[in-house]
């Protein structure tokens, strides 16, 4: 879908420059990209809606991978605090695939001695280890939607050139009119 609306993208641009520099009329022309741009505008728009959900379903698989309770939660907490080096402990939990590093994930980073950089990092290595194919979509789909963004954002900026190049094309024909009846009066 976001391949699709990237395509309408390119094909808007090349149709707005093409009746720019074939309609005579400006004011035609510049309805009629006001009309693509805002179609286009709103396919891509839809098309990052739905890599929107798709991301926020494969966060949603990485939490519940990574978030299963156990009856010992506080214990194994206590035990990555009370550890000389509890970032290197539940480091070496999580590549033995040990899933009680759950309870630390579940909880404040502190709790598990643990600072907020060293639980974001257990927290990502968790999602590859527990959840692979979540984590791979999940960071196709921020790709696609970074290329969305990106696409809207350029999409508008050309809109807004080309139609102001047609005001500034209406202004300065004015101009000439008004200058050619002033040079005959």
């Amino acid at each position: 879908m976001a391949d699709d609306a990237l395509g309408s993208a390119g094909d808007f641009m090349s149709r707005s420059n093409e009746a720019l520099s074939t309609v005579k009329d400006l004011a035609k022309a510049g309805e009629t990209i006001r009309r693509e741009s805002t179609a286009t505008l709103n396919k891509l728009k839809k098309a990052r809606e739905t890599v929107d959900q798709r991301i926020a379903h494969f966060v949603s698989q990485q939490h519940d991978a990574t978030t299963a309770r156990t009856e010992f939660d506080a214990e194994i907490r206590n035990h990555v605090k009370n550890s000389p080096k509890p970032a290197d402990t539940a480091r070496k939990m999580l590549r033995d695939g040990d899933f009680s590093v759950m309870a630390i994930l579940r909880a404040p980073p502190s709790i598990s001695g643990l600072t907020a950089e060293q639980h974001d990092l257990l927290k990502r290595e968790a999602h590859l280890q527990f959840a692979p194919e979540a984590t791979t979509a999940r960071t196709v789909h921020e790709k696609a939607r970074a290329a969305l963004d990106l696409t809207i954002s350029e999409l508008q900026a050309q809109t807004k050139k080309v139609l102001d190049s047609i005001h500034d094309s209406d202004d300065a024909r004015l101009s000439r009119l008004f200058a050619k009846r002033e040079d005959a009066e």
